[in-house]
């Protein structure tokens, strides 16, 4: 493995990191407020594109800041 490919794998358990951080059980992390939001107080949005094909899955927490939780 050479060392861009060592890299692009650090990124991706970097990310996935990340993404399991912003949702949990008991909520949603919002970057723009700083804090997790019970999940009672976010709103969970489909995207689709043109087509219907599934595009991301966003949480809105209740200030309006979307943040993407799945893509």
């Amino acid at each position: 493995m050479d060392k861009l490919e060592k890299l692009e794998r650090q990124k991706f358990i970097i990310e996935n990191k990340i993404t399991e951080t912003k949702t949990s059980s008991h909520g949603f992390y919002c970057d723009m407020c700083g804090k997790f939001y019970p999940k009672k107080k976010c709103k969970i949005v489909e995207v689709f594109e043109d087509g219907g094909f599934y595009d991301c899955t966003l949480s809105i927490c209740p200030k309006k800041h979307d943040t993407i939780i799945d893509d």
